[in-house]
């Protein structure tokens, strides 16, 4: 969306599949047996010059949010990232600087999710 512009458009040939087994947070990747669902980037230029931008997946896991959310916080220390875990919400930064978040919902036995990596 911009000024006076809305587009909306679909990408023959995506296959999330290609996505799960691609997606890390600097080697940490997606909790064993979840998919990704859904997928928003967000990038902004200012003059020609890189600005920021913000990426979003959202995906299902096979286990409860607490047991998710322990297993990223894990994942993060034991990759060196700093990150910081607060209830069902894993929060942090990239080797880059980059922050990033992970925000996970009950699902009956099973969990929802949403990841963002901005910067």
């Amino acid at each position: 969306k911009g000024d006076g512009v809305d587009i909306n458009a679909k990408l023959p040939g995506l296959d999330m599949r290609d996505i799960n087994a691609d997606f890390d947070i600097d080697g940490v990747g997606l909790y064993p047996g979840a998919s990704v669902t859904s997928m928003n980037v967000n990038a902004t230029s200012k003059d020609g010059n890189s600005g920021k931008g913000t990426v979003k997946f959202g995906f299902n896991a096979p286990a409860s949010a607490d047991t998710v959310a322990a297993w990223y916080a894990g994942e993060f220390a034991k990759a060196g990232l700093k990150a910081t875990r607060a209830g069902n919400k894993v929060s942090g930064t990239t080797n880059d600087g980059d922050a990033f978040s992970i925000n996970l919902s009950p699902d009956g036995t099973a969990s929802t999710g949403e990841i963002e990596v901005s910067g």
